[in-house]
């Protein structure tokens, strides 16, 4: 994908209002912003995958275990960096 367009994507969660991301949910993925980067050269090649977790009510050892399976696939695909997005 080159970018997340409105209305391929929806967002669901209950703890915030959705309808900002709705319209471009490039703001809780930036994928479009990212590939511009890589197009201008600033960032070498996007990790084809994007992780996502719930985070409310989820148990620290399943919390553990995601992490751990999230960081072991991250460095086998040898990336340098990783950015955190906030919903």
């Amino acid at each position: 994908l080159e970018t997340l367009r409105p209305g391929e994507w929806e967002a669901y969660h209950v703890g915030y209002f959705t309808h900002l991301v709705d319209r471009n949910p490039n703001y809780v993925l930036p994928l479009g912003y990212m590939r511009e980067l890589e197009k201008a050269g600033v960032i070498g090649a996007l990790h084809p995958w994007a992780y996502t977790l719930p985070g409310v009510s989820t148990p620290v050892v399943a919390a553990r275990r995601l992490g751990e399976g999230i960081a072991a696939q991250l460095r086998d695909g040898q990336v340098g960096g990783c950015l955190l997005v906030s919903t």
